[in-house]
């Protein structure tokens, strides 16, 4: 009896966290993308200061805990770009979109976020028919 309890517990474990997780995956358009030098002005809650880059992507909802806005009943996800050479890519793909009124696919996962409540993007993709 005691190994049923173990599996039941092992598997109601499993699917809580899953629940709490989220990754996301969707299609929209590039609202804003915005770059901020290191300086005084942009210390993060640690009180640490950084470069960073982060892009406005609209969505029909939520993604999962991810920084969101709405403005005239429209929601943006606010989704950070890493300071690499990823992100610099990254970077090129939503400025090409942008330039060219492209939608994108972008993946973020709500785990993985800062301190700010930014996601870090997992992809960003350019394809025909999106």
């Amino acid at each position: 009896m005691s190994f049923y309890r173990i599996v039941a517990f092992v598997l109601g474990s499993c699917l809580s966290c899953s629940a709490w997780a989220t990754t996301e995956t969707w299609v929209g358009k590039i609202y804003m993308v915005q770059v901020t030098a290191e300086d005084a002005s942009n210390p993060d809650p640690t009180g640490t200061y950084r470069n960073e880059t982060v892009i406005w992507v609209t969505n029909k909802t939520a993604a999962g805990t991810c920084l969101t806005t709405a403005i005239d009943n429209t929601t943006f996800v606010g989704l950070r770009l890493k300071d690499d050479a990823r992100g610099q890519a990254f970077l090129s793909l939503v400025l090409a979109a942008r330039a060219q009124g492209l939608s994108v696919q972008v993946s973020a996962d709500d785990t993985k976020k800062d301190g700010l409540g930014y996601c870090y993007v997992r992809y960003v993709r350019i394809k025909e028919g999106l």
